[in-house]
């Protein structure tokens, strides 16, 4: 062989070598970016657990100090109403104040949104536990309705509202399988602070005044709700949450619609961490904010609503009881059909195991229409068994 070839031969396996030495680096490389995407997903799952428990703990006494205080308004307003406290104040207006603290809080959220979006879940709070001080303390100091109106009602609703926007969605981002749970223990806040702080209010009006009584109030509001936004952490980096106030492209979602429906139609007759489940822990902050701007209008009048219901004389409370019960029904008719929706999402996130489909346009136009009928016969079917079937979801 002369050295010609030889040269040649050398330079061809060397080349073969560079080649194969390249795509095993690239094959490498790729290996790396895989565990590397693979890493920072399991990075961001939600933990569900750990410091989530003190986020779930925090969220609790939140709505205990929140939603529980506003409960125990019924206890001023039973004293209002028999010491004629306001003199020529109706009762009429007593209602809306009482509605007015719900109705703000919700009116305030898409501002909230934005502010936590721009700042931070820490400094919405911190908004929301100056608000609620402001509120309860400046209301011991009213003599007269309007200032009622503005002190208990829209400072305090604006407190609540900056409080709860800032919270409701901090539990859901720590959980997966235990998120029914977690949801459900910070949910109860609300329940056990209404008993806890209607039969506390009631003590300190009978002992010490309604004045003391806001005041004190007003403290433990502040250093509870205090150290909580203090304590409190989101995940909204590690999740991507988009924290749009306002996203109008859920408008075309129509299992977001049937939230807006149970929402109104409870409201009028409260609404819980559902749009996790529907829409996505991503899109949540921007659907809390749309669901609390539309529920202004039914929070806002149904408690008059109720009270210009009743009957001078037999059963009082008989024809605001028959409308509450029809808002309920229309509650749970939208419930169902989410159920109805969520079946077929989960349906439809499962492996499918079908045939490959025929292309529409390989077929004659009589074939295209009996196959259209068959799938709108299906479609239907699906949504019977889906409404009518047992199914756990």
């Amino acid at each position: 062989m002369t050295r010609t070839a030889v040269n040649e031969a050398t330079a061809h396996i060397d080349h073969q070598h560079g080649s194969v030495s390249s795509s095993g680096i690239t094959a490498a490389a790729s290996d790396e970016e895989q565990a590397v995407v693979a890493g920072e997903r399991k990075q961001n799952d939600p933990p569900d657990g750990g410091y989530g428990w003190v986020c779930v703990i925090c969220c609790f006494l939140i709505n205990a100090h929140t939603w529980g205080i506003n409960s125990s308004y019924g206890v001023f307003l039973s004293y209002y109403l028999a010491n004629n406290y306001y003199p020529g104040a109706t009762s009429l207006e007593f209602a809306f104040v009482g509605g007015l603290s719900i109705s703000q809080a919700l009116m305030v959220s898409p501002i909230a949104t934005s502010t936590t979006r721009l700042y931070g879940t820490r400094i919405t709070l911190l908004i929301g536990v100056a608000f609620e001080t402001l509120a309860l303390i400046g209301a011991s100091f009213t003599h007269k309705i309007w200032q009622l109106f503005l002190s208990q009602g829209v400072c305090f609703g604006f407190g609540m509202g900056f409080m709860f926007v800032g919270s409701v969605g901090v539990v859901p981002q720590w959980f997966t399988k235990k998120r029914s749970l977690a949801n459900g223990v910070a949910t109860g806040g609300s329940g056990i602070g209404g008993m806890m702080y209607s039969l506390a209010t009631n003590a300190m009006i009978e002992s010490l005044g309604v004045e003391w009584a806001f005041r004190i109030l007003g403290i433990l509001a502040f250093v509870v709700n205090f150290v909580c936004a203090i304590l409190i952490k989101d995940r909204n980096k590690a999740i991507g949450t988009t924290q749009l106030a306002f996203d109008h492209r859920l408008f075309r979602r129509a299992e977001f619609l049937l939230v807006l429906g149970w929402g109104i139609f409870s409201m009028f007759g409260s609404i819980a961490p559902v749009g996790a489940e529907v829409v996505g822990l991503r899109e949540l902050p921007s659907a809390l904010s749309i669901t609390w701007l539309i529920l202004v209008i039914p929070t806002t009048f149904s408690e008059p609503i109720a009270l210009e219901l009743r009957q001078n004389g037999g059963d009082v409370y008989l024809h605001a009881q028959i409308f509450a019960g029809f808002m309920y029904v229309g509650a749970a008719s939208c419930m169902w059909f989410l159920r109805a929706w969520k079946i077929g999402e989960i349906r439809q996130s499962a492996p499918e195991q079908e045939k490959p489909a025929i292309e529409v346009g390989t077929m004659p136009a009589q074939t295209e229409m009996d196959l259209s009928r068959v799938r709108h016969t299906k479609a239907m079917s699906s949504i019977f068994k889906r409404l009518f079937g047992w199914k756990r979801v």
